[in-house]
């Protein structure tokens, strides 16, 4: 399979049990990874990449993915913005952080592939929701 430009794969440790995908926690969930993002170095519960399903984190949590094999992995990213990515997929909220520019912000979450908001067109579901939180009524009359 191809990698993009910017994801470099590296083994951490054949000896490191934290790193082994068969050790302990059979099925990987209570394992924790690795990111370098351009040498800052995030952790975080592979179970937490398992949350958004078709992003380029999830892909990479997989079985068959990178993190799963190897605990860790390099991404030449800005790190700013896989901060604010790591808390979406703790929080479900996806938040730009002020540092970052729009453009690069857009160019990031096209990396991880997550549906930039700002973009998304509601549904009328969606907009449903969104008034009962405001608290429209559940129903008319």
């Amino acid at each position: 399979s191809k990698q993009h430009k910017s994801i470099g794969r590296l083994k951490k440790s054949d000896s490191d049990p934290m790193m082994d995908p068969d050790a302990g926690d059979l099925d990987g969930e209570g394992r924790t990874v690795e990111i370098d993002c351009g040498g800052k170095v995030f952790k975080t519960f592979l179970k937490t990449l398992h949350k958004h399903p078709g992003t380029l984190l999830y892909d990479m949590a997989q079985p068959e993915g990178a993190l799963y094999q190897d605990g860790y992995i390099f991404l030449d990213r800005d790190e700013y913005s896989l901060w604010a990515i790591l808390n979406f997929y703790r929080t479900d909220r996806l938040i730009r952080p002020d540092i970052v520019p729009d453009e690069m912000w857009h160019m990031e979450l096209v990396f991880y592939k997550i549906e930039n908001p700002v973009f998304k067109i509601p549904t009328s579901e969606d907009i449903d929701n969104q008034q009962l939180s405001l608290g429209k009524p559940e129903e008319e009359g």
